[in-house]
């Protein structure tokens, strides 16, 4: 749908611009990323759901609303609204880091992500995020890029490293 109207060298972009992808955890654990670059037409264009046993936690952006609830207090809902403080059972704040000037993509994530990352290197401390989690993030991309292209499951083992493995 994307990107179909432009040419580079004579060809059309190859980019991927919608996909369920599902991975599966050996614990039983699932993540689901549903992809889609060309429906924009709504508040949020990104959000980040985590669905335990119990309870859910919304992230939504740009409207900057963490939404969560817990599963026991699920019978004294009477509405989804967007309530403030801990009405029907659902708890929602506005969240927002105000050294961030100007949002730009993934509204100030990126901003943060170095900012913390700077901050490990001047205070000589580890990095939240290991080299070994940002190998794995990005094996489980290359994966889901193989199963989109050939429709099988593909496992993290056939594209991790062997010392990962």
């Amino acid at each position: 749908m994307n990107h179909l109207d432009e040419e580079y060298d004579g060809k059309i972009p190859d980019i991927l611009d919608s996909a369920y992808v599902i991975v599966e955890y050996p614990s039983g654990a699932r993540a689901m990323l549903d992809l889609c670059m060309f429906a924009e037409n709504s508040v949020d264009c990104e959000q980040i759901i985590v669905v335990g046993e119990k309870g859910k936690l919304e992230s939504l952006l740009p409207s900057l609303i963490l939404r969560y609830g817990k599963r026991e207090d699920w019978g004294s809902r009477t509405a989804w609204g967007e309530q403030s403080g801990n009405e029907n059972g659902v708890s929602v704040r506005r969240v927002w880091n105000t050294n961030i000037k100007y949002a730009g993509q993934h509204f100030g994530a990126s901003f943060i992500e170095h900012e913390r990352f700077a901050r490990a290197i001047r205070n000589k401390l580890p990095a939240e995020i290991t080299l070994e989690d940002g190998l794995r993030s990005i094996a489980t991309g290359i994966a889901a890029q193989m199963s989109i292209a050939n429709g099988t499951a593909v496992h993290l083992s056939d594209v991790l490293p062997e010392s990962l493995k």
